[in-house]
């Protein structure tokens, strides 16, 4: 069944078992990406690296959390490396608190 959520726009299919068990909405409750939190918004300074030619995943798409292998090339050496979204977000988040 599709479900819709009053409070945030977003649809999905769901399970009717799953809805009863889970009555919050993925988006509300963090799981999905949505237009205000998504790897692209909490990590804009990332996007200069990112690589938009192999990666077949958007930024947008993707929450700071996730294990998705992407890509990323250097806007300075143009050294291309893959790596999941949540190591590079921790690394980033580290870096920042040494600052």
């Amino acid at each position: 069944m599709i479900i819709y959520c009053k409070k945030c726009n977003y649809s999905w299919q769901e399970l009717p078992y799953n809805r009863k068990n889970y009555p919050a909405t993925p988006c509300c409750n963090g799981r999905h990406a949505t237009i205000h939190d998504n790897f692209k918004v909490n990590y804009s300074e990332l996007m200069k690296d990112w690589d938009y030619n192999k990666n077949t995943l958007k930024p947008e798409s993707l929450k700071s959390n996730s294990h998705e292998e992407v890509w990323f090339k250097c806007h300075r050496c143009n050294t291309e490396w893959s790596t999941r979204v949540d190591y590079i977000t921790r690394l980033q988040k580290q870096s920042k608190k040494r600052i």
